[in-house]
């Protein structure tokens, strides 16, 4: 049996870190300036999100084959139901940096996402928590921890939704933090002990 040399396992850290850099700090920034993904974008986030969790090779295949003007058009049209959370999200009031994306406004882009071929809640979910703090990645981890399985459906990424900002409510009136009114943070949370596990 092939071990991986610590070279390898420390190259493949490091580049697993840089797939985190683009999705949680850049992927954010080009959203919001060019309001929408391209194929190219949209095939990227595809591989990231397979890389952290269940593969599944005919995913990549649908992404691969959409057409350009399919990913642009439904990416705008959910990014434009999170847009005007968005915008509170960047002011620079307390109350607006800690709004949430309402469960009404992410079932709606979830509904506009999941259109592709190919994209279910999981994924729609990773497009989501790009787009907003607050909106939570349907990640393996996530689920073990707060449903105890994993269920890839809308219903099953509600509960997590609900779960998750449970969680961060909680965290936030404990310690009083400002920074942890975030989907993403609570996602990575959910990860780490799911990883630990």
């Amino acid at each position: 049996m092939y071990k991986s040399s610590s070279s390898e396992l420390i190259f493949e850290f490091a580049f697993s870190g840089l797939r985190c850099r683009w999705y949680q700090l850049e992927l954010p920034k080009v959203i919001r300036t060019q309001g929408h993904l391209t194929k190219k974008q949209f095939v990227r986030l595809v591989e990231w999100k397979l890389k952290r969790g269940k593969f599944r090779p005919a995913l990549l295949g649908y992404a691969r084959n959409q057409e350009e003007s399919a990913v642009v058009d439904v990416t705008s049209r959910a990014w434009e139901s999170i847009k005007p959370y968005a915008k509170a999200e960047d002011g620079n009031s307390e109350s607006a940096s800690h709004r949430s994306v309402p469960e009404t406004a992410i079932d709606e882009a979830l509904g506009i996402l999941t259109s592709l071929k190919g994209v279910g809640p999981a994924t729609a979910s990773a497009i989501l928590a790009s787009m907003h703090k607050s909106i939570p990645f349907m990640s393996d981890e996530a689920l073990m921890v707060t449903l105890g399985k994993r269920e890839y459906t809308l219903k099953a990424y509600k509960k997590l939704v609900k779960a998750l900002r449970a969680t961060r409510r909680k965290l936030c009136s404990e310690r009083e933090e400002k920074g942890l009114e975030n989907g993403m943070l609570a996602d990575r949370s959910h990860w780490t002990v799911g990883d630990v596990e």
